[in-house]
């Protein structure tokens, strides 16, 4: 992934969200991103999966590439099976529409129309991957906290993304919770997926992470 001089600034605002950015990720790497309030951390994270500016519009800058895929020129549908984003609150990303663990995972793959064995072969993987398959059965939000992050990153690893982008997701968790979420993650990056995390506990970004990514504010 690369990230060549990019800016961005939102309809109606006159600051820039992102300001001249430039960075490379390895393809399989484990990457961290810290800052203050007000950094454009979350910005950032639109902007992978193609939110920005594709949803939000605003005035945008530069070039982001996975791979060979320019993402401000790729439409979200495309680019959600290139890169999944996992939001700060799991009651945010879990659908609701579905009664058990299983079938809120296989959600997205229905969506994208894959076949039936295919769907519950990954979904099976996937569980067994972050140790959620015990709860297959179990309504997600009747979960502890960590254990719906763990189900709403299952959903988005089942899609098979090349990057998954994680935008504060123990934010809302408890230490065991958070622990829980990090464990996860790191069994990810030994399967060769590219992990970004906006993150604000540093300590175990250092932990986990390859490398340490330093969002400021934009001054303009």
């Amino acid at each position: 992934m690369k990230v060549e001089n990019l800016k961005y600034r939102y309809p109606n605002t006159t600051k820039l969200a992102l300001d001249g950015l430039d960075f490379e990720i390895d393809k399989g790497s484990f990457i961290g991103i810290i800052g203050e309030n007000g950094a454009g951390k979350s910005t950032l994270c639109q902007v992978f999966n193609g939110l920005v500016p594709g949803f939000f519009k605003g005035a945008y800058g530069g070039k982001v590439l996975i791979g060979d895929t320019e993402v401000a020129k790729t439409t979200v549908s495309k680019l959600c099976q290139k890169v999944g984003l996992v939001f700060q609150n799991p009651f945010n990303q879990l659908t609701g529409a579905k009664e058990t663990v299983f079938e809120e995972i296989a959600f997205g793959l229905q969506n994208f129309g894959v076949l039936k064995e295919e769907m519950i072969s990954r979904v099976n993987e996937v569980m067994e991957l972050l140790d959620i398959a015990d709860y297959r059965d179990r309504n997600p939000f009747d979960l502890s906290g960590g254990q719906m992050q763990r189900v709403a990153l299952a959903g988005i690893l089942a899609m098979k993304p090349e990057v998954i982008v994680l935008d504060e997701p123990t934010s809302q968790l408890d230490p065991a919770g958070s622990e829980e979420v990090f464990a996860a993650v790191d069994k990810l990056t030994k399967s060769g997926i590219t992990i970004i995390m906006v993150e604000q506990k540093l300590e175990k970004l250092a932990e986990y992470c390859d490398r340490i990514l330093w969002q400021r504010v934009s001054s303009v």
